[in-house]
């Protein structure tokens, strides 16, 4: 019943307080972060808050987050995707009169713009494939995944970028680890599979999911169906950078 979570670099088995803020800051876009932080500024330098309406938002927002970092969900943000509508409201009260009859200040009301423009065109970059995305932050889009990984990262959407790279690049076949539940030659894509540690001396690439070259258990589709459950150490490839990173959860090496 003890699912194996990834932090920082580590495996855990047991919550991390320290997982969902942390998952914010490297997956949410700098832009909305950013409305965040001039939201606490409007607030403290106008005092036009009203408190019930501040109490309304924020509460459910930080009840859904403290949930989260209480019970052993380390494994996506998705846990915590309730609390977003509650932040997105309140922080458009940027552009709000906040309840008094002055007019909205055009320079908090410009900023909100800037912002929300700046989101927008970060999230835009991740696009094809947004649930890789990490903001700049963190690395970019694919690159924060020694932060985070799970289902932050992979959930197996890496096959059509792969056989794109493949085609690309004119390989004909590939070792393969792959983190999903679809045999990769549903998508035509010629491999052998990586269970049992070694490297096929007749092959040239090795295409590894994210998931798996962090450390992370799990059980690996074959053309037979699913081993047993596998765990290896890519040590000597953590530090290598890939040929490629398809779709931002696969990294595709060259071995021979």
């Amino acid at each position: 019943g003890r699912k194996v979570s990834y932090f920082l670099g580590r495996m855990r088995e047991g919550p991390d307080w320290r997982y969902f803020p942390v998952a914010l800051a490297a997956k949410w876009p700098l832009g909305l972060l950013a409305l965040v932080v001039a939201r606490i500024a409007h607030v403290t330098l106008t005092r036009r808050a009203r408190f019930d309406r501040e109490i309304a938002l924020l509460v459910p927002a930080g009840a859904v987050l403290l949930t989260a970092m209480s019970t052993n969900l380390d494994y996506g943000l998705r846990y915590v995707l309730p609390m977003l509508p509650y932040v997105c409201v309140w922080v458009a009260g940027l552009a709000s009169a906040g309840g008094t009859r002055r007019a909205v200040s055009p320079v908090w009301a410009r900023l909100a713009v800037v912002l929300v423009a700046l989101e927008a065109a970060e999230s835009v970059r991740a696009l094809p494939y947004p649930l890789a995305f990490f903001n700049l932050a963190a690395g970019g889009p694919g690159r924060g995944d020694r932060i985070v990984n799970d289902s932050n990262v992979d959930w197996g959407q890496g096959l059509l970028a792969l056989k794109a790279e493949m085609r690309a690049r004119g390989i004909d076949h590939v070792q393969m680890l792959y983190h999903g539940t679809t045999d990769p030659a549903i998508y035509g894509i010629r491999y052998l599979p990586y269970i049992d540690g070694k490297l096929d001396p007749e092959t040239e690439y090795i295409a590894v999911s994210s998931y798996f070259l962090v450390g992370l258990p799990a059980r690996v589709v074959t053309p037979h169906g699913y081993s047993e459950t596998l765990r290896f150490g890519f040590g000597p490839l953590l530090d290598r950078v890939p040929d490629a990173r398809p779709a931002g959860c696969m990294y595709l090496f060259k071995v021979r």
